[in-house]
């Protein structure tokens, strides 16, 4: 596949730039040629019918002598200059010269678009520009200058291509290697995300599939010159946009069903509160986006902004003890471009060692465990660094996002960092503090005065290093007399803060600090006293509305759901493990539509009447796009039971175990394949429309020429059919509005590419 549909179609490519730079005939029928079925392939629909015309029934092969002599000479290419390797497209040479001219000053562009006017400025240009050159000419009392060099010889050129060489270089270096089959998972994988294709992917047969269409479109002329081409071929971003339907499994568009019900509006009568109760879409597109991935929480820093009580760090009293967050300071360590990974842990160690010399510090690294409900933000954060590398103290040193991003690059670069740092601090018995590792293993690993200990007593089996990070910290701060500094950049980190210092009526000093060394701190301490009034509501309001393992929903920001417990709203059964999964939901439905302003007995209700609010005189062009509204009730459950279960890991910190649940009853499926956890978006037995309004905005037709006639639905109401149709927009699919939209999407797609070319 790497040769068929890349070094291939590359070096086709080369052939067909010599051919024009130098003017080759044959060379020119041999690469277009090749090309042929990769048009087809692609889906590059008005190149593939036009270039299969042009090669057979223009016969441009076997010209007549006298006209193919001219091809051979080179004349079916232009020359700004002569000289060799100047040869362009003539669609190229006009965007270089009608084009630019039309578009510079004096062209038509921004004047006049009157049909006689253009006529005539594009028939006079050649003879104007003959004369600008004349009058050039005259006036250079040395002659024309002579060209000696061509341009892609300057330096300029040369610096740019090697940088363009190097980028690529730099891209496959993060991605797996598509010619070492002993580093590759079983099946088809994406190399640059590291994601295993499903069965349904065919790209790997790309070019036999091409091959196979443009045979068959050839044989079906004349009658069949201008019928639809429908592309073959699907790839991994296809894919990814797939819906249970009926029995079978269908490509979708998000806004597809939801356009069609505003359509409809205008001519049927709906109950619009019952289709308002379905997504309208595969996935819930207020917490997904089109791909089905989980919108990420970005605004998470938004809530610690709004609560924190900051202090300057200079004034501050040295910390007893210091609690660093080891993968955050991964990402703000120096990073050279060159060097080994000796020179990280050389880089950690000094950060560490500065820190010993006057605190205990506790080192906390994050846990990564199979199904973990963390699965889809790591799989977000990794989605273009897919390249595992073996790390070894002395491996040249790969790129800090391509093994920060990488899970099993980062796991090997925590257990070197954890052992090299053992070792440092064993050889260092002068160091009169402790130094605390929490890495992979469930028992820390304490080093002081060359001795290492087990500690047996702060073991845990808790997987996020935010939920380790606090509960060493509060255990640390229940002795009053201490000091507790934590260094880390988390929300998640502060909320827990805030909650068990409350909770736990502390009074010991504890502040946070980022990673990346402010001029200001957090005051723990006092922040919870100031805020002491929604501080039990905090956790949970901070779950419902966005973190790593729970979807953002669009339009409830963290200050929006502050801005609620402070007028008093409160929400005490999300994370409460005795809580029933109905109370919770009915509680958080609740909390979440005072968010919208709105009340209703379950999310659907306030969907529609969020809806309402938002049509009010709109017209129907001007409708509230479909992400703008709330999820149905059904997304919204699976959304509360992944914050549920969220809130309950958070709010056993203190324990050595998270709750012992089974998370397929908390919003999530497990991939077996790929040993990781996906969020439930829909349960399979809500469809995403009414079936009474799938049918409407489908056809029935199954004819050998279907939708050819009024007696198709989608062709009386002047719509095109759809993924949804009997006829799934088929090849064979007659409706005028099916064929139109073909078209248009043929011609898109095509000048685009023409577009990227120049």
């Amino acid at each position: 596949m790497w040769l068929d549909c890349l070094v291939k179609p590359a070096l086709i490519m080369m052939l067909f730039i010599r051919a024009e730079r130098e003017g080759e005939w044959p060379l020119h029928l041999a690469a277009l040629k090749a090309m042929m079925p990769y048009f087809f392939a692609a889906g590059h629909i008005n190149y593939a019918r036009y270039g299969l015309y042009y090669l057979l029934l223009r016969q441009m092969e076997t010209l007549p002598e006298n006209v193919l002599s001219h091809f051979e000479a080179g004349e079916h290419v232009m020359r700004h200059q002569a000289g060799l390797w100047n040869g362009i497209w003539s669609d190229m040479f006009i965007e270089t010269t009608f084009m630019r001219y039309g578009h510079g000053p004096g062209g038509l562009v921004g004047i006049t678009l009157n049909n006689e006017c253009v006529t005539r400025w594009a028939l006079s240009l050649h003879t104007c520009s003959r004369l600008l050159l004349d009058i050039k000419t005259m006036r250079e009392t040395d002659g024309a200058a002579t060209v000696t060099r061509h341009k892609e010889e300057h330096g300029a050129r040369i610096a740019a291509d090697n940088d363009d060489r190097q980028k690529l270089r730099q891209k496959i270096e993060m991605s797996i290697h598509p010619l070492r089959a002993d580093e590759h998972p079983e099946g088809l994988v994406n190399i640059v995300s590291g994601k295993i294709i499903t069965n349904v992917v065919n790209v790997d047969n790309a070019l036999k599939l091409g091959q196979q269409q443009m045979v068959s479109f050839e044989c079906s002329w004349p009658e069949g010159f201008n019928a639809s081409i429908t592309n073959k071929v699907i790839t991994m971003k296809n894919n990814k946009k797939t819906v249970h339907f009926g029995d079978n499994i269908i490509v979708y568009d998000t806004q597809l069903i939801y356009s069609r019900v505003i359509g409809l509006m205008q001519s049927r009568s709906l109950d619009l509160k019952d289709i308002m109760s379905h997504e309208l879409s595969p996935v819930p597109t207020s917490m997904f986006d089109d791909n089905g991935d989980m919108n990420a929480a970005t605004t998470k820093s938004a809530l610690k902004k709004k609560l924190q009580n900051t202090e300057l760090t200079r004034s501050a009293t040295k910390p007893d003890i210091v609690v660093i967050d080891g993968c955050a300071l991964l990402w703000v360590i120096h990073w050279p471009t060159t060097g080994t990974l000796q020179t990280i842990c050389n880089g950690v160690w000094t950060y560490i060692e500065r820190l010993i010399c006057t605190s205990d510090v506790f080192l906390v690294f994050d846990r990564c465990r199979q199904f973990s409900i963390k699965s889809s933000t790591r799989t977000r954060r990794a989605d273009q660094q897919a390249r595992t590398h073996k790390l070894t103290p002395v491996t040249p040193l790969p790129k800090q996002s391509v093994v920060l991003t990488n899970t099993d690059n980062k796991v090997q670069l925590i257990d070197i960092l954890c052992e090299d740092l053992q070792r440092r601090a064993i050889s260092h018995p002068e160091l009169k503090h402790k130094l605390i590792i929490t890495g992979s293993s469930n028992i820390p690993i304490e080093i002081n005065a060359s001795q290492h200990v087990l500690r047996y007593d702060i073991q845990t089996s808790h997987e996020e290093a935010d939920v380790i990070i606090a509960q060493q910290a509060i255990r640390a701060a229940a002795d009053s007399t201490k000091t507790v500094k934590v260094i880390c950049d988390d929300t998640d980190v502060f909320v827990l803060l805030l909650h068990f210092y409350s909770h736990l009526k502390l009074s010991a000093k504890v502040i946070m600090e980022g990673t990346s060394g402010e001029h200001v701190q957090v005051d723990i301490g006092t922040t919870a006293k100031r805020h002491h009034s929604i501080i039990p509501y905090l956790m949970a309001a901070h779950a419902l509305t966005g973190c790593d393992t729970v979807a953002r929903m669009n339009g409830i920001g963290k200050v929006t759901a502050i801005n609620q417990l402070n007028k008093g709203a409160i929400i005490t059964l999300l994370g409460d493990i005795e809580s029933n999964i109905d109370d919770v939901v009915l509680e958080a439905t609740t909390f979440i539509a005072k968010c919208y302003g709105k009340e209703g007995e379950n999310m659907s209700d306030v969907r529609f009447a969020v809806w309402k609010s938002k049509v009010g005189s709109k017209t129907v062009r001007k409708m509230p796009k479909l992400h703008s509204l709330l999820p149905t009730t059904e997304a919204f459950t699976e959304n509360v039971k992944r914050a549920h279960f969220q809130a309950c890991i958070w709010k056993s910190a203190l324990q050595p175990d998270p709750p012992n649940f089974d998370v397929e009853r908390f919003g999530w499926k497990k991939d077996k394949g790929t040993k990781t956890l996906s969020p439930i978006t829909i349960p399979d037995w809500k469809g995403p429309a009414p079936p009474c309004v799938m049918k409407l905005i489908s056809c029935s037709c199954t004819s050998e020429s279907p939708c050819a006639t009024h007696r198709c639905g989608c062709n009386s109401a002047n719509l095109s059919c759809t993924i949804f149709c009997k006829c799934n927009e088929s090849s064979n699919c007659e409706n005028r509005c099916t064929k139109e939209a073909i078209v248009a999407n043929s011609d898109d797609s095509d000048s685009e590419s023409d577009s990227d070319a120049y």
